[in-house]
Protein backbone atom coordinates (compact mmCIF):
# COMPACT_ATOMS: atom_id res chain seq x y z
CA UNK A 1 0.00 0.00 0.00
CA UNK A 2 0.99 3.44 -0.87
CA UNK A 3 1.64 6.40 1.58
CA UNK A 4 0.34 9.76 1.16
CA UNK A 5 2.67 10.77 -1.51
CA UNK A 6 1.95 7.79 -3.73
CA UNK A 7 5.18 5.85 -2.82
CA UNK A 8 5.67 2.57 -1.02
CA UNK A 9 5.21 2.81 2.52
CA UNK A 10 7.86 4.39 4.26
CA UNK A 11 9.76 6.05 1.20
CA UNK A 12 9.71 8.83 -0.73
CA UNK A 13 9.19 9.27 -4.30
CA UNK A 14 11.98 7.85 -6.46
CA UNK A 15 11.93 11.63 -8.47
CA UNK A 16 13.38 12.77 -4.72
CA UNK A 17 15.88 9.61 -4.85
CA UNK A 18 17.27 9.08 -7.38
CA UNK A 19 19.19 12.21 -7.92
CA UNK A 20 22.90 12.48 -6.89
CA UNK A 21 24.32 13.07 -3.57
CA UNK A 22 19.98 13.03 -2.29
CA UNK A 23 20.33 12.46 1.45
CA UNK A 24 16.67 12.93 1.94
CA UNK A 25 14.95 12.21 5.90
CA UNK A 26 12.83 8.51 5.48
CA UNK A 27 11.33 6.67 8.09
CA UNK A 28 10.96 9.45 10.86
CA UNK A 29 14.92 9.77 10.94
CA UNK A 30 16.74 13.24 9.88
CA UNK A 31 19.45 12.29 7.92
CA UNK A 32 22.59 13.26 7.09
CA UNK A 33 23.54 16.93 4.74
CA UNK A 34 24.57 15.31 1.62
CA UNK A 35 28.09 15.38 0.88
CA UNK A 36 29.58 17.73 -2.36
CA UNK A 37 30.55 15.29 -5.00
CA UNK A 38 33.86 15.42 -6.49
CA UNK A 39 34.70 18.14 -8.99
CA UNK A 40 32.76 20.72 -6.84
CA UNK A 41 33.65 24.18 -7.46
CA UNK A 42 33.93 26.69 -4.63
CA UNK A 43 31.77 29.42 -4.68
CA UNK A 44 34.27 31.50 -2.94
CA UNK A 45 32.11 32.06 0.76
CA UNK A 46 32.88 28.49 1.61
CA UNK A 47 30.25 26.50 -0.59
CA UNK A 48 30.43 24.84 -3.51
CA UNK A 49 28.08 25.32 -6.88
CA UNK A 50 27.78 22.18 -9.28
CA UNK A 51 26.51 21.13 -12.58
CA UNK A 52 25.23 17.05 -12.19
CA UNK A 53 24.25 17.03 -15.69
CA UNK A 54 27.02 18.39 -17.47
CA UNK A 55 25.23 21.29 -19.40
CA UNK A 56 26.89 24.30 -17.97
CA UNK A 57 24.22 25.47 -15.48
CA UNK A 58 24.44 24.77 -12.13
CA UNK A 59 21.94 22.62 -10.75
CA UNK A 60 23.16 22.03 -7.10
CA UNK A 61 24.41 23.81 -4.39
CA UNK A 62 26.32 23.50 -0.82
CA UNK A 63 25.51 26.47 0.83
CA UNK A 64 27.89 28.13 4.54
CA UNK A 65 25.28 30.65 5.29
CA UNK A 66 26.39 31.79 8.41
CA UNK A 67 30.61 31.43 7.35
CA UNK A 68 31.32 28.95 9.91
CA UNK A 69 32.98 27.08 7.25
CA UNK A 70 30.49 24.38 7.80
CA UNK A 71 27.37 23.76 5.03
CA UNK A 72 24.43 24.26 6.39
CA UNK A 73 22.29 24.07 3.20
CA UNK A 74 22.18 22.40 0.06
CA UNK A 75 19.66 23.23 -3.15
CA UNK A 76 18.58 21.21 -5.26
CA UNK A 77 17.43 22.69 -9.50
CA UNK A 78 16.15 19.19 -10.71
CA UNK A 79 14.58 20.63 -13.97
CA UNK A 80 17.23 22.69 -15.39
CA UNK A 81 14.54 26.04 -15.03
CA UNK A 82 16.83 27.77 -12.42
CA UNK A 83 14.68 27.54 -9.70
CA UNK A 84 15.33 25.75 -6.10
CA UNK A 85 13.36 22.49 -6.49
CA UNK A 86 14.88 20.85 -2.74
CA UNK A 87 16.07 22.56 -0.01
CA UNK A 88 17.87 20.87 2.82
CA UNK A 89 19.05 22.66 5.83
CA UNK A 90 20.93 22.18 9.12
CA UNK A 91 19.28 24.57 11.22
CA UNK A 92 21.67 24.15 14.49
CA UNK A 93 24.91 23.42 12.85
CA UNK A 94 24.65 19.37 13.85
CA UNK A 95 25.26 18.39 10.53
CA UNK A 96 21.96 16.37 9.79
CA UNK A 97 18.85 17.86 8.10
CA UNK A 98 16.51 19.58 10.04
CA UNK A 99 14.66 20.79 6.96
CA UNK A 100 14.08 19.28 3.73
CA UNK A 101 11.24 20.98 1.57
CA UNK A 102 10.61 19.41 -1.99
CA UNK A 103 8.81 21.03 -5.00
CA UNK A 104 7.75 17.78 -6.67
CA UNK A 105 5.93 18.72 -10.13
CA UNK A 106 8.52 21.62 -10.75
CA UNK A 107 5.99 24.77 -10.11
CA UNK A 108 8.07 26.91 -8.06
CA UNK A 109 5.67 25.97 -4.77
CA UNK A 110 6.71 23.96 -2.15
CA UNK A 111 4.71 20.54 -2.20
CA UNK A 112 5.69 19.08 1.04
CA UNK A 113 8.29 19.97 3.61
CA UNK A 114 9.57 17.57 6.97
CA UNK A 115 11.08 19.16 9.69
CA UNK A 116 13.06 17.83 12.86
CA UNK A 117 11.61 20.70 14.84
CA UNK A 118 13.07 19.79 18.39
CA UNK A 119 16.59 18.81 16.44
CA UNK A 120 16.52 15.24 18.48
CA UNK A 121 17.45 13.42 14.61
CA UNK A 122 13.48 12.74 14.35
CA UNK A 123 11.25 14.16 12.30
CA UNK A 124 7.91 15.71 13.79
CA UNK A 125 6.26 18.30 11.25
CA UNK A 126 5.13 17.37 7.87
CA UNK A 127 3.46 19.97 5.94
CA UNK A 128 2.05 18.98 2.28
CA UNK A 129 0.28 20.52 -0.21
CA UNK A 130 -1.96 17.68 -1.12
CA UNK A 131 -4.23 18.70 -3.86
CA UNK A 132 -1.14 20.46 -5.22
CA UNK A 133 -2.75 23.67 -5.71
CA UNK A 134 0.18 26.22 -4.54
CA UNK A 135 -0.71 26.59 -1.42
CA UNK A 136 0.08 24.17 1.83
CA UNK A 137 -3.31 22.58 3.06
CA UNK A 138 -2.02 19.76 5.72
CA UNK A 139 -0.14 19.77 8.87
CA UNK A 140 0.79 16.68 10.50
CA UNK A 141 3.12 16.99 13.72
CA UNK A 142 4.34 14.65 16.34
CA UNK A 143 3.12 16.30 19.32
CA UNK A 144 4.25 13.94 22.00
CA UNK A 145 7.69 12.81 20.43
CA UNK A 146 7.01 9.00 20.38
CA UNK A 147 7.94 9.20 16.15
CA UNK A 148 4.20 8.84 15.52
CA UNK A 149 2.46 11.41 13.61
CA UNK A 150 -0.60 11.98 15.98
CA UNK A 151 -2.33 15.20 14.98
CA UNK A 152 -3.58 16.29 11.78
CA UNK A 153 -4.39 19.55 10.67
CA UNK A 154 -6.45 20.77 7.22
CA UNK A 155 -7.16 24.21 5.92
CA UNK A 156 -7.73 25.45 2.73
CA UNK A 157 -8.38 29.11 1.11
CA UNK A 158 -11.58 27.14 -1.00
CA UNK A 159 -14.35 25.75 1.42
CA UNK A 160 -14.63 22.88 -0.78
CA UNK A 161 -11.59 22.23 -2.59
CA UNK A 162 -11.93 18.92 -4.14
CA UNK A 163 -15.05 19.66 -6.06
CA UNK A 164 -15.09 19.28 -9.20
Amino acid sequence: MGDRFGAATGSVPSAVTDRASATVPVDGNAGPLPVQPPGATPNGDGGYLVDRDGDGHVDAAWIDTDGDGDIDRVAYDDDGDGRIDRLLIDRNGDGRVDVYAYDQNCDGSVDYMLTDENFDGRIDGETVDLDRSGSVDTRYSDTNGDGVMDTTEYWHPDPNPYAD
